[in-house]
């Protein structure tokens, strides 16, 4: 059951979304719109500049909480 009747069933979840570009985001699910997924208090694992793999940042946002 959602919380806001008006909204999708996983408004308010956090979700990870895979991004075209390569990109993990992590965050709390709001809404779809034309432009794509919005999310709420996200982080963002980008391959190209990350210290880190995904699965390692994952794992991290998983223990510590998103940053």
């Amino acid at each position: 059951m959602t919380f806001h009747p008006d909204h999708e069933p996983l408004h308010g979840i956090t979700v990870v979304v895979l991004g075209a570009s390569g990109r993990t985001y992590v965050g709390r699910y709001h809404e779809r719109t034309p432009r794509g997924i919005l999310l709420l208090d996200a982080g963002v694992h980008d391959p190209a500049s990350a210290a880190h793999s995904r699965d390692e940042w994952l794992r991290r946002q998983h223990k510590f909480g998103i940053r």
